[in-house]
């Protein structure tokens, strides 16, 4: 297993989000994400879970009624700067009458890059 870095901290990503944690010895995340897309509201901050395991992470966001989001990767370092570069699935709810037609719509995935500290200005 890999030296575990400390991912305690600010963390932005390409579009703007930022992702405050600190961990615990155990390894547990706690700390807040604050998305800067989607029908969110990009203000809020929304309670962070999740673990650190050496260098890979894994943690989850409730975005209330937009939905649960999960982001699992590993941390890097390239020339210097430090990333986590993650996968995520969020889904959202899809009617219970039609799920048997659209359940699988209500899930999305993507990648996200985190890199450390504050996110910039949005143009």
């Amino acid at each position: 297993m890999a030296e575990a870095p400390d991912f305690s901290g600010r963390w932005h990503n390409q579009n703007g989000s930022e992702l405050e944690l600190s961990v615990a010895a155990d390894g547990q995340l706690g700390g807040w994400f604050r998305s800067a897309v989607g029908s969110v509201r990009h203000e809020r901050k929304f309670p962070v879970v999740g673990w650190r395991n050496g260098d890979l992470i894994g943690f989850c966001v409730s975005f209330e009624d937009a939905g649960v989001a999960a982001w699992t990767g590993q941390h890097t370092v390239e020339k210097g700067l430090e990333k986590i570069e993650t996968l995520w699935h969020l889904a959202h709810d899809i009617p219970a009458e039609a799920e048997p037609r659209w359940l699988w719509s209500g899930v999305r995935s993507g990648a996200d890059r985190f890199t450390r500290g504050p996110s910039l200005p949005t143009p």
